[in-house]
């Protein structure tokens, strides 16, 4: 199975000019040609982002006027501090070393709108690793935070917000003299540019969907049978999660979800809506997608048009080769039987096109 993206490529990269060493700040020196700097080593190198490419049939398939998150930190050198005076920062994208906390919208053009310009050490000392997250808010809840080894973003689960993440790592780079390169940093970026293999080394933030993703699709078992639905809720779920954005001592939590607080119920809803009016033939009805912390086995309850409820019915989904639920879109049918009785079909597919999770029988 091929596996969707949603890229966002960063055209040039960056150099800071700055007078510390142990933490970047913004400048905005004056550039008598944008793209001086490749040879000229005096100037500093600005962060430029290319157009998002979009590989995705998801909910979200493109980030143009959205807001996405962007963090620059000099990853596993040693000298990542969770201290908010010394947190080495390229893009100040957290609360912990910035005022700066808002998310960077892509606009109409696919370009990320910076609030300032950005540049790596002039020193080319620390090696600095990219992270992507969507969506990024200017609410408190939208801001990357310092807690312990990690930088956090909540989020509510609350079943429609697709959550994406990305992590762009240099490549080490080989010159014709045989030099190898670390990155991303001043010289590295310069280099690559001068060299012509920007495209292959420069940074790439390649998106991925981080949720399980469930198409539901309800009909009655037999025509004419009158039954009616006003909801679809899936029981006992993590509605508020940590996305752990970096991770100071490894890779292996990069990219995953930390459940927060009690579970509630999240509804499963039709054409936006929590609560409908939907009358059941045995034409199945498509329901709107809901998106769920990864599972492979859900509690779920209907609500009939009476106000009467069916017994709980579980949602198993077929086991992932991989093991992996996070970024796998699955489709299932409920055909209901009676006002007691569902039954249910469910199969697998990629993000994307869903897999077909099966039919049950609900009644």
């Amino acid at each position: 199975m091929k596996t969707k993206y949603i890229i966002i490529g960063f055209a040039a990269l960056a150099l800071m000019s700055s007078c510390s060493k142990t933490r970047t700040e913004a400048q905005q020196p004056d550039l008598p040609d944008e793209n001086a700097w490749v040879n000229d080593e005096t100037l500093p190198v600005p962060v430029r982002f290319a157009a998002p490419k979009v590989m995705t049939k998801a909910p979200v398939t493109t980030l143009e006027n959205e807001k996405v998150g962007i963090l620059g930190l000099s990853y596993g050198q040693g000298n990542w501090t969770t201290n908010s005076q010394n947190t080495v920062t390229l893009i100040p994208n957290d609360s912990g070393s910035s005022t700066d906390s808002y998310g960077y919208t892509v606009n109409a053009g696919g370009e990320v709108e910076l609030n300032d310009k950005y540049f790596y050490p002039m020193d080319n000392a620390e090696n600095f690793t990219f992270f992507g997250y969507y969506p990024a808010k200017s609410a408190w809840s939208g801001w990357v935070r310092v807690d312990g080894d990690a930088y956090k973003v909540k989020f509510n689960i609350n079943g429609t917000t697709d959550i994406l993440y990305a992590r762009s790592e240099a490549k080490d780079y080989e010159t014709e003299e045989g030099t190898v390169l670390k990155g991303f940093n001043g010289k590295y970026i310069r280099t690559i540019n001068q060299d012509g293999v920007a495209n292959e080394y420069a940074p790439e933030l390649v998106f991925n969907h981080i949720l399980t993703r469930i198409d539901f699709s309800i009909k009655a078992k037999e025509a004419g049978s009158g039954l009616g639905i006003k909801s679809l809720k899936i029981l006992n779920q993590t509605t508020t999660a940590d996305l752990i954005v970096a991770w100071k001592s490894g890779k292996e939590k990069e990219g995953t979800l930390a459940p927060q607080g009690n579970p509630g119920d999240i509804s499963v809803q039709y054409q936006n809506q929590s609560v409908y009016d939907l009358s059941l033939t045995d034409q199945a009805v498509a329901l709107d997608p809901v998106m769920l912390i990864p599972g492979q086995e859900f509690t779920c309850v209907l609500e009939y048009a009476n106000g009467d409820e069916s017994p709980e019915f579980a949602v198993t989904l077929p086991e992932a080769e991989d093991g992996k639920y996070a970024g796998k879109c699955y489709s299932v049918t409920l055909s209901v039987l009676s006002p007691v009785e569902v039954t249910l079909k469910a199969t697998l597919t990629e993000w994307g096109e869903p897999i077909d999770a099966g039919e049950i029988e609900v009644g």
